[in-house]
């Protein structure tokens, strides 16, 4: 007989930071005051923490498999970076469940990356499988000082942005911008993980700007400029990305997108705060930009995620 939980084991790896990336937006859109959105979207990441959480306790074996492979086994932090986020979302309503939830997905985030550090570099490093998917297990601790600023936890919030100056943005993204120059990414569905370039560089100019009270000037401009330059080379490739057939892969659009929008909300309060008007307004010019951007790309691949899996249900009741 068919059952329901069976279609949990087809539940792709890549739903985990799409869902990042349409929590992270619903962010952007509180900003103009759409706090509905915002609700949506965590629920209906809660959801797939749910779904996902199923597939680790019935089909550990599968989960397992995909945990083993260097190029997916990255994404899996878009599970911790899920309850992190959903943390921040608990707090304000019910501070200490909130709190809790958010430093259980810094926990769990830093037992992965210790696992994933141990699993795929130090015991069997491939070249091959060294990708900018890796940057989302590097850079994603930073979430817990996005979604953080009501925690009032200063020194936690404080190593992780030193932790993101210099492991994610010091070490792991120069590499990564080297590798692919020496070693090219040109076909495959692993092309579009390029754009993930664009996430270490947002997180840690979000993170800095919500945490430390006196930035440094110059970081911010190198910061933000690094992240306009990938977001230029995003909508150049865009019509080669497009042209794949949609596969799970196109989950790397989507957080990269919605976190750069909220590093331009943050340089528009930056340079108000500094005076700087004009400025503040091109900026906003882009954020508009940006806004429309994300919401069509990450709408549309949200959906065809959520659609995979009532089509898998049906595939599996008709084969059964």
């Amino acid at each position: 007989m068919f059952s329901i939980k069976k279609s949990l084991k087809n539940i792709p790896v890549p739903i985990l930071p799409t869902m990042v990336g349409v929590d992270t937006l619903s962010n952007v859109w509180i900003l103009e005051e759409f706090s509905l959105i915002r609700h949506i979207s965590v629920w209906a990441g809660i959801i797939i923490l749910c779904l996902y959480t199923g597939k680790l306790i019935l089909y550990f074996d599968v989960a397992k498999s995909e945990y083993l492979d260097g190029k997916i086994s990255s994404l899996h932090a878009g599970f911790t970076m899920l309850i992190m986020i959903t943390g921040g979302y608990f707090v304000d309503y019910f501070p200490v469940f909130g709190k809790t939830i958010w430093f259980f997905g810094i926990f769990l985030h830093i037992i992965h990356l210790s696992l994933f550090v141990y699993l795929h570099i130090i015991k069997n490093f491939e070249a091959n499988n060294f990708v900018p998917t890796w940057l989302v297990t590097f850079a994603g601790l930073m979430t817990a000082t996005v979604a953080g600023t009501s925690m009032n936890e200063p020194e936690v919030c404080t190593a992780i942005v030193w932790y993101g100056l210099i492991v994610p943005i010091g070490i792991v993204w120069p590499l990564m911008v080297f590798r692919l120059i020496k070693n090219p990414i040109r076909t495959g569905s692993i092309v579009m993980s390029k754009a993930i370039l664009a996430a270490p560089p947002s997180l840690f100019l979000v993170s800095y700007l919500n945490i430390v009270e006196e930035p440094v000037h110059i970081v911010i401009y190198i910061v933000y400029g690094i992240i306009l330059t990938v977001l230029v080379y995003i909508i150049f490739m865009l019509s080669k990305f497009l042209t794949l057939g949609f596969n799970p892969s196109f989950a790397s659009l989507t957080f990269p997108l919605a976190i750069a929008c909220l590093a331009s909300t943050k340089m528009i309060d930056y340079f108000y705060e500094q005076g700087q008007y004009f400025i503040a307004q091109i900026i906003t010019e882009i954020l508009g930009i940006q806004i429309y951007m994300a919401t069509s790309i990450i709408g549309v691949i949200a959906f065809k995620f959520f659609t995979l899996i009532p089509n898998h249900y049906k595939q599996e009741k008709k084969n059964a």
